[in-house]
């Protein structure tokens, strides 16, 4: 079950159930509180197609590391923008 939630800067997606599919990279977005929208922005893909990777059975390796570097990319440029506005 897919779960919306509103965050502070638009929406992340939070999962609900046992069987998961590509959880480390569900997890790593939750973690950060990044919504799915920022990552697939980073990507350079729209956010649908993000979503539909996610609930894909299996994401070949390159396809799972981009993302992932996409959400560590998303996580630095959001650390960076709230630095610039405190600093």
């Amino acid at each position: 079950m897919v779960r919306r939630a509103r965050s502070g800067c638009g929406f992340f997606v939070s999962w609900k159930g046992g069987n998961m599919r590509n959880q480390d990279v569900r997890q790593a977005m939750q973690q950060d509180k990044l919504p799915l929208w920022r990552v697939a922005e980073t990507l350079g893909v729209h956010e649908n197609t993000l979503r539909r990777w996610l609930q894909a059975e299996n994401i070949d390796t390159d396809r799972r590391q981009r993302i992932l570097r996409a959400v560590q990319a998303a996580k630095d440029k959001r650390n960076a923008e709230g630095r610039r506005e405190h600093g």
